[in-house]
């Protein structure tokens, strides 16, 4: 639980965030179908285990991957991060799909990491940071939350900003789509 100074000094920043981007309501959220075939491959180490993750390696293992964009200071991205854990790890871990979080505010792994001891963020699967922001530059819109669904083909099937339980409802039945159980 964070110190009520703490999350308080989160809740400001992030009304004025969700206020100028507009992706924090559900009315304002978006989703855009299919199409983008042109991948940016990335590889980066895990925040939490210092594992590498590599985009290129999971879709050719014939994974289905979810690649979510969040800010430390947005607290709908929070939020979301939490029913992503849940539905990575109660329904979907190890049924073909990974999820990958990318950090969008541009800070280092290390200080990521103590971000995220301090503000007690809890990601279960792997959280990459993205200190150059190329990745966050070549897949988002500039708004966060935002999620990509990529097929094992290279295809992105999927692109959500905002959070709402809807979009996690969209998030969650393409995923089972693209394993083929819907």
């Amino acid at each position: 639980m964070l110190p009520s100074n703490t999350r308080m000094d989160l809740v400001l920043p992030s009304l004025l965030f969700c206020f100028l981007s507009l992706s924090c309501f559900g009315k304002n959220a978006s989703v855009v179908h299919a199409g983008q075939d042109e991948l940016l491959y990335f590889e980066s180490a895990d925040v939490n285990s210092e594992k590498s993750v590599a985009l290129r390696g999971l879709l050719e293992g014939g994974k289905v991957v979810l690649v979510n964009f969040w800010a430390i200071k947005c607290v709908p991205c929070i939020d979301e991060l939490r029913e992503l854990n849940r539905l990575y790890n109660d329904r979907l871990k190890g049924r073909g799909v990974e999820f990958i979080a990318v950090n969008a505010d541009g800070v280092e792994g290390m200080e990521l990491k103590k971000k995220m001891e301090e503000l007690d963020i809890r990601i279960r699967f792997p959280s990459i940071a993205d200190p150059d922001m190329e990745i966050t530059n070549f897949y988002s819109n500039g708004f966060v939350p935002h999620n990509i669904i990529i097929a094992p083909e290279g295809v992105v099937e999927l692109q959500v900003t905002g959070y709402n339980p809807a979009l996690s409802e969209k998030i969650e039945e393409k995923l089972l789509e693209l394993l083929g159980e819907r």
